[in-house]
């Protein structure tokens, strides 16, 4: 959830993992689970 509302607010992945205390791979792996989960092509449609 928290991934979700730090994307909504414009940030990048290097700052989102900073920020989460995570690699920027994590992140991105959590962006894709999510974007899978939801049927969805691009994560630019989570927002």
């Amino acid at each position: 959830m928290e991934i979700l509302q730090y994307l909504d607010s414009g940030l990048r992945y290097k700052s989102l993992a900073a920020k989460l205390f995570m690699s920027e791979g994590t992140v991105s792996n959590y962006i894709s689970a999510i974007t899978r989960k939801e049927c969805l092509e691009h994560r630019i449609e989570l927002s």
